[in-house]
Order: C-alpha cells, then structure tokens, then sequence
C-alpha cells in the first residue's frame, strides 16, 4: 500500500512529497481498506 494511502487511513500526517498532492479520496481509501485480510470473529 502505498505510503499516502496508509497516512490518510491511519490519519497520520504525510511527511513525503505526497503531501503536495492532497488526500486521497475517500472511495480510494476505501478501496485500499479492501486489500486488508478478513477474520472470522465469533
């Protein structure tokens, strides 16, 4: 994932050159989030 998207989820601020290109979008953070594995909970 890269640097960007994980700061925006993780509500870090950016300290890379990402920063002058603003924040992803939410449905991009969203499709990020998808990539996350998925555990059963019971």
């Amino acid at each position: 994932m890269p640097e960007k998207m994980n700061d925006a989820i993780t509500g870090h601020t950016q300290a890379t050159e990402g920063r002058k290109y603003g924040a992803p979008t939410p449905a991009a953070m969203a499709e990020a989030l998808k990539k996350f594995p998925r555990y059963k909970l019971d």
